[in-house]
């Protein structure tokens, strides 16, 4: 006869497994449909990264070198972490890809991988929202608060 509370847990396992082979399932299904070999949670975030760069990017006009004040080193140095945090998120995402979309060990290897990084990419997203708020501050405090341009 099976104790009362070993049965509960032997279900509570039970429903556990069941609930990582949906997820499994799902993520090779959506996977095998992507253009990049990733799930479609991480190609949607991998989207958003490269726009993110890319004007984090811009922020930085062409041919200054330096920044003119306190508040633009700011603003740079905001940019740059953002840039940093994008990177890294997307080195993590480029590890989890399925190297062919269309083998079924991939796309198993690629949606696991995906599952055992998900704590670090949520850090590393946490972070980079973080960092995206305060570039938002500083663009809204420069914007409200533009520095007068120097005349020689």
């Amino acid at each position: 006869m099976i104790d009362p509370i070993t049965a509960i847990g032997l279900v509570g396992n039970t429903l556990q497994f069941i609930d990582f082979g949906c997820k499994l399932f799902e993520g090779a299904r959506s996977i095998q449909k992507s253009a990049k070999g990733a799930t479609a949670e991480d190609e949607s975030l991998d989207d958003t990264l490269e726009v993110l760069t890319t004007l984090t990017s811009k922020l930085k006009p062409p041919g200054i070198e330096i920044p003119q004040n306190k508040d633009e080193m700011a603003l740079y140095r905001l940019a740059k972490n953002c840039q940093d945090l994008s990177a890294d998120i997307q080195d993590v995402l480029k590890r989890d890809r399925a190297t062919n979309p269309k083998s079924k060990r991939q796309r198993v290897l690629a949606v696991t991988k995906s599952t055992f990084h998900s704590n670090k990419k949520r850090e590393l997203k946490r972070r980079l929202d973080d960092c995206r708020s305060q570039l938002e501050l500083q663009l809204v405090h420069l914007n409200r608060y533009p520095t007068p341009i120097s005349r020689c």
